[in-house]
């Protein structure tokens, strides 16, 4: 292991269908990264990030994922995004004994059982579904509930959830509509969802599809029904990118609002975001930089003399209070933590709404 250096992989969307997303994360890292490096290193050594682009497809991140292991020789793997592209990692990710934090999904697969290498930050897509349900149902009264889903594990996973926070309230979809992986031909959507006069439609997929969805379905005659999204997307990305056509939307996110700077956290995010040139100032960004937030004093309490497996140790013993969020790893549960922030779009801008927490016997289920 290089003495000057501690080499982070991270393997992402940079470019191509979800490629917002993927960059914001990037971003959010870097500007935890320079921080540190700046205030000299973690016991004198530069923290070194190796990042490829997989245009959100698994085979590519196979390949990169091979390239960070036995070519960068990383010591860690931080910022995967979606679902299907960390599990194909997973293999790998054993294999080698590496640790694998903070991946943008919500996956129960990466949850339970638990992985003795896989850190999770996020809440899972259970807890965010749960929140919208409880949210839609319980607050707005909303019993006529669709879902257009993309037709892969994140779409499966999370249509289980759904389903399982549904029944608890003796309801069900009145809708299930799939799409293809990188898919922005929504139409097919569109003309299932139409005739069910949906009251809310839930929808799981990235940001191109989702905008094409919202305008095909605004032109054809449902304006008042409310669309919601998980936080696998950019929600201001989205509004630039849908328009009016977004107004109203209900989105969950897994971090508090980027731009509250009353909050401790947001307040350094935001000046290390600057400092660093990074220009999304984002839940997505917020994430990344929590997520680095983490590794880092992971590695820290390893101390002087840092290992692989002392680093894993560290971890496992992570209770981190950022006020807004606070963070715990165990041996037994590698979650992290399961607030959900719920975000209405209004006026064109992101307002919060509230923030949920699924109810105490909750079973988490993922994306």
């Amino acid at each position: 292991m290089d003495q000057n250096e501690i080499r982070i992989g991270m393997v992402s969307a940079q470019s191509g269908i979800s490629n917002r997303i993927g960059r914001e994360f990037k971003e959010g890292y870097l500007a935890y990264f320079l921080r540190v490096n700046r205030d000299g290193g973690i016991f004198g050594r530069q923290i070194r990030l190796f990042d490829f682009d997989d245009h959100y497809e698994p085979l590519e991140t196979i390949f990169y994922t091979e390239r960070l292991i036995n070519a960068n020789r990383v010591f860690a793997l931080a910022g995967y995004v979606g679902t299907a592209n960390s599990l194909t990692a997973l293999s790998m990710v054993n294999e080698a004994g590496l640790i694998f934090l903070g991946p943008l999904t919500g996956a129960e697969s990466l949850r339970n059982p638990v992985s003795p290498l896989v850190f999770n930050v996020r809440a899972s897509s259970a807890d965010e579904i749960e929140s919208l349900v409880e949210y839609l149902a319980g607050e707005l009264g909303v019993k006529r509930i669709a879902v257009v889903r993309q037709n892969d594990g994140f779409g499966d996973d999370g249509f289980k959830s759904l389903t399982k926070s549904l029944e608890r309230r003796q309801l069900r979809p009145i809708a299930d509509c799939k799409f293809v992986r990188n898919s922005v031909d929504m139409q097919p959507a569109v003309d299932q969802i139409v005739p069910t006069h949906p009251d809310a439609v839930i929808i799981m997929g990235t940001l191109r599809p989702i905008v094409s969805l919202l305008e095909r379905a605004r032109a054809a005659g449902l304006r008042t029904t409310t669309f919601c999204s998980l936080s696998t997307i950019s929600a201001h990305t989205l509004i630039q990118s849908a328009g009016k056509s977004s107004e109203g939307m209900i989105l969950s996110q897994v971090v508090p609002s980027p731009e509250d700077t009353s909050i401790p956290l947001v307040e350094s995010f935001q000046k290390d975001m600057q400092t660093s040139g990074g220009t999304s100032i984002s839940h997505v960004s917020l994430e990344g930089y929590i997520g680095a937030m983490l590794l880092v004093d992971g590695i820290r309490r390893t101390g002087p003399n840092l290992t692989e497996r002392g680093c894993i140790d560290a971890l496992n013993h992570t209770d981190l209070d950022l006020q807004s969020l606070r963070l715990v790893w165990s041996i037994g549960d590698h979650s992290g933590n399961h607030a959900v922030f719920l975000t209405r779009v209004k006026n064109g801008r992101l307002e919060s709404i509230e923030r949920h927490r699924p109810s105490p016997d909750h079973n988490s289920l993922g994306q």
